[in-house]
């Protein structure tokens, strides 16, 4: 799947409601880029995404997700899934109830036969650090 703007809102309407990171030079004061955290509350047709009363621009923006791997046992008990080694195990193929799950507490997930780590190299999120 390639890096283009469409994809990448196809791929943010998977995470309506999340974290999303606004760091763009129309926020600039004294010289310094200003970073806003949101939340992600829509996409529109026509090639923008709204947070919270702000509309940035969609390539100075990324999600902030959690590495499914910082899963905590709260997180791993609203899921159908046992113990964390069977998500981490199992994590390219979740059901999709998982998958919305997951996602819904803030959780990166493999999207459309993209990795994880392709996201974070097309820019499209950033994982959290624990």
């Amino acid at each position: 799947m390639e890096n283009t703007l469409e994809n990448r809102l196809k791929f943010y309407s998977t995470y309506i409601g999340s974290d999303i990171i606004i760091d763009s030079g129309c926020f600039q004061s004294e010289g310094k880029n200003e970073i806003i955290k949101t939340k992600l509350v829509s996409i529109h047709l026509r090639g923008s995404i709204e947070c919270d009363g702000w509309i940035p621009e969609i390539n100075h923006t990324y999600l902030q997700l959690k590495p499914l791997s910082s899963i905590t046992d709260e997180d791993l008990n609203k899921t159908n899934y046992g113990c964390k080694e069977m998500i981490l195990e199992k994590g390219i193929w979740l059901d999709i109830t998982n998958a919305d799950i997951l996602k819904s507490l803030g959780y990166a997930l493999p999207w459309m036969g993209l990795s994880v780590e392709a996201l974070v190299e097309y820019g499209w999120i950033k994982l959290k650090e624990n």
